[in-house]
């Protein structure tokens, strides 16, 4: 495979929302970063949480964005 189709997937993935990072120290290869929940697990929990009738509203928007930021 040419090195500038291997980027181009790398692009392609990213952005897909797949977070890929390089190595920093040797600058050879890449990886994907590593994810708790799948983003429709992700999803499922926000409407969990907007939809919960025992978390404040306030409260909930700081859960809903940290489940977003994970």
């Amino acid at each position: 495979m040419e090195r500038r189709a291997i980027y181009r997937n790398i692009e392609a993935l990213r952005s897909m929302g797949i977070e890929i990072a390089g190595y920093q120290d040797n600058r050879e290869g890449y990886f994907l970063i590593g994810r708790e929940f799948e983003l429709s697990e992700i999803r499922l929990l926000c409407d969990a949480v907007a939809a919960s009738d025992m978390i404040k509203e306030s409260s909930g928007k700081i859960i809903i964005k940290k489940l977003l930021e994970s």
